[in-house]
């Protein structure tokens, strides 16, 4: 008898939706030998059937220049490697799952409720208020809020719906019963009075002024269109949420809000790619960067992770609004970034958050059979804020494609940096969790210096990028003489020192600094000029490195009142010294990875499995780091490994006999059982997210004959070379006998 592996998802929301994927398909024109031929989507099925294939069309996308490609399910998951080999297919990913997005705190607040009104202090930190005072309110900009839909029955939301009311437009592409797992039902109403999510962030962005609390949107004369991608409970599958970002681009959206996602710490990804090559056209795409600050660094959220999407992070609200009768009253963490906001940077050392917005107790509107009004906390409420700001940008600038395409520096360029505490002397917020600091409208929108690049990306110390090279240029009208200045921010110390695992909460921050030096100072621009000078920067010294230090400050160019900067960020070590994979027994009182049996021991001696009734093999593995790519490959029983995951010399692989069949970064293997790609670190409170389970059906269709085997887990360490065997982490199971 013959059997075969597969390692199928074990019940993981952080993994892929079984079976479904979407496929990226080159466009004709990008096929020389195919021009005369097809469309693309016809292409690709008739390529798919000729394979003989069996694949049912979920959805088709057919954006040219952002997007072309369609979300299948596969009757047969073996068939993946064949997709990726039809005809003009760019890539094959699978279908992710994200939950339904909520703040992290939220009370209802009654419409009749006699405390005082907020004071707007939101706007007021911000700027927005000496915009709306010169009726710069978002006229003429269309917003896309992509969330759970909106109540706009709300009379601060407009009322109604349709053309020439507050919410214009937009789509329900799932209906009210879907929950993630079953069929959408769509349809053209994206009417939300069961969930309220939407409607918290359509209130940040356009809440019209004159309602019982005396707030307004940050925008609340911009048009709003709902797109509806959530339903009143459950989660969604990124598949829907790519149709409605090129929906949305199609409606003729300025501005786009993303208020969901997920963790991951790497900018890939089929729905951050997709935002940002919409944001690489001119459209401001704002997303939530996560509510995972008490998990530690490298965790900040995917699609917001998207490289030219504005990744929003959150500060908490200088008030609380109260509910109970009693004047609002300060908070004691206003001002500061949020604990609940999530620590970046991402693995790939893009800066991520980019920036910060108010979503720490900011009172908006809910749906009216949920009470009209409450007060919610997250970086759901910080990232339509940020959408709002843009809203702002583009009426005071113009709607061009240059203006969106240069938003994101400019809002960060004249951010205002955040400390780390409300005591005199702490050293600034680590630009891992603020960006480049607290939004400024008025000063984004009047400022007479540009500073490029805003984002000053160092690397690590392997690839390090001391020198950098910076342009201020004066768009004022007068003579503007300048000088240079670094403000460094606190190091934040990621990793525990003396472990592998994250530091957690508040990541502390080391008071030791990166040195900066600029070959000029000081120089004088006339109108229209711009100067050029190097700022060469040196990581801080005397850090350990295997705490993983990231270093972050400002650079400021300063012009009597006028001052802007750009933000550096650095790792102060290798990242390919980072441990990925945990070995220890901290988490379940037994050494990892492990296989588990089919009663969830460790199997410590050679055991058959006949994948019958249950008895399979799970392999069960955690990541205290993110890894480009992890393999498990079925190999020999009498492959002898030298080297242990937690070792740090060069993994040693000796072969007693020769093999037939593939390799893998000159590892000779029977087959392979699981690639993946841009995994993220596991959550330290989620422990079993990184679970799957073996059943007889092999990863490529192949029948492989009864015998002993044994499974080889490999993992790529952060800027690791995938052919290269020394930098892969790697792990040998005990002897799996198959017996089916």
């Amino acid at each position: 008898m013959k059997a075969a592996l597969l390692l199928a998802l074990f019940a993981s929301s952080t993994f892929a939706t079984t079976n479904l994927y979407i496929v990226e398909v080159a466009d004709a024109s990008d096929i020389p030998a195919k021009r005369h031929g097809s469309q693309p989507h016809e292409r690709l099925y008739r390529s798919l059937q000729e394979r003989k294939i069996s694949f049912d069309v979920q959805r088709e996308y057919n954006s040219p220049g952002i997007f072309l490609g369609a979300s299948i399910s596969l009757n047969n998951a073996q068939d993946v490697a064949n997709v990726l080999s039809a005809d003009g297919v760019v890539a094959i990913r699978p279908v992710h799952t994200y939950s339904s997005p909520k703040p992290v705190s939220f009370k209802v607040v009654s419409p009749g409720d006699p405390a005082l009104p907020d004071s707007e202090s939101t706007h007021i930190l911000t700027g927005v208020d000496k915009l709306h005072e010169q009726a710069i309110i978002g006229k003429g900009v269309k917003i896309g809020i992509i969330d759970t839909g909106i109540d706009y029955t709300h009379p601060s939301l407009g009322g109604g719906f349709g053309p020439g009311f507050k919410v214009a437009g937009g789509y329900d592409f799932v209906g009210d019963n879907y929950n993630g797992l079953n069929t959408p039902v769509p349809d053209s109403d994206p009417l939300d009075q069961c969930n309220g999510h939407g409607t918290l962030v359509g209130g940040i962005i356009g809440a019209n002024p004159g309602n019982p609390f005396n707030i307004s949107g940050v925008a609340y004369g911009a048009e709003l269109w709902a797109y509806r991608v959530v339903s009143c409970f459950g989660s969604v599958t990124d598949d829907i949420v790519i149709d409605a970002l090129l929906m949305s681009v199609k409606d003729g959206m300025n501005v786009l809000s993303l208020s969901l996602g997920q963790s991951s710490g790497w900018t890939e990804g089929t729905t951050a790619v997709v935002a940002s090559r919409i944001a690489a056209t001119g459209k401001i795409v704002a997303i939530a960067a996560g509510n995972d600050g008490s998990t530690g660094s490298w965790f900040t959220s995917t699609p917001g992770n998207a490289i030219n999407a504005i990744s929003v992070a959150s500060s908490d609200n200088t008030v609380v609004p109260q509910t109970d009768g009693t004047p609002d009253i300060p908070a004691p963490s206003g001002g500061l970034v949020s604990s609940f906001s999530s620590y970046g940077p991402t693995y790939d050392m893009y800066f991520k958050p980019s920036i910060t917005a108010p979503g720490g107790n900011i009172l908006t509107t809910l749906p009216v059979p949920l009470g009209s009004w409450g007060v919610a906390s997250g970086t759901s409420m910080s990232a339509p804020f940020m959408a709002g700001s843009a809203a702002l940008l583009f009426q005071v600038k113009g709607k061009s494609a240059s203006v969106g395409q240069t938003a994101r520096a400019v809002f960060e360029s004249t951010a205002q940096a955040i400390s780390s505490s409300l005591t005199e002397g702490q050293p600034l917020q680590t630009a891992a969790q603020q960006g480049a600091g607290l939004v400024q409208l008025y000063a984004a929108s009047f400022t007479s210096t540009v500073i490029t690049p805003a984002e000053l990306l160092l690397n690590d110390t392997t690839h390090f990028a001391g020198p950098q090279k910076i342009t201020i240029k004066n768009v004022g009208k007068t003579v503007q003489s300048y000088t240079l200045s670094h403000v460094p921010a606190g190091t934040a110390v990621t990793l525990s020192p003396g472990t592998i695992d994250p530091t957690m909460s508040r990541v502390p921050l080391a008071a030791t600094y990166a040195t900066v030096t600029f070959n000029m100072a000081e120089f004088t621009l006339g109108p229209g000029q711009a100067q050029q000078v190097v700022a060469t920067i040196s990581p801080p010294q005397g850090l350990d490195p295997s705490t993983l230090p990231v270093y972050s400050g400002f650079i400021y160019a300063t012009s009597g009142n006028d001052s802007v900067h750009a933000t550096y960020l650095g790792v102060a070590a290798p990242l390919r010294n980072a441990q990925v994979l945990d070995d220890t027994d901290s988490i379940f009182g037994f050494n990892l990875p492990v296989i588990l049996d089919p009663n969830g021991n460790p199997q410590n001696t050679p055991t058959n499995y006949t994948f019958v009734g249950g008895n399979a093999p799970t392999v069960l593995w955690r990541q205290v780091f993110g890894t480009p790519l992890l393999r498990l490959d079925l190999v020999a029983a009498n492959i002898v490994l030298n080297a242990t995951i937690s070792a740090r010399a060069v993994p040693l692989l000796s072969f007693s006999n020769s093999h037939n069949g593939g390799t893998f970064a000159q590892v000779p293997t029977i087959g392979p059982l699981l690639e993946m790609d841009f995994l993220g670190r596991n959550d330290q409170f989620a422990t079993r997210d990184r679970t799957f389970l073996l059943s007889n059906i092999f990863a490529n269709g192949t029948v492989i004959p009864d015998g002993s085997y044994k499974i080889l887990l490999r993992a790529l360490k952060v800027t690791g070379d995938p052919k290269n065997e020394a930098d892969y982490e790697s792990w040998l199971s005990p002897i799996v006998g198959i017996a089916a």
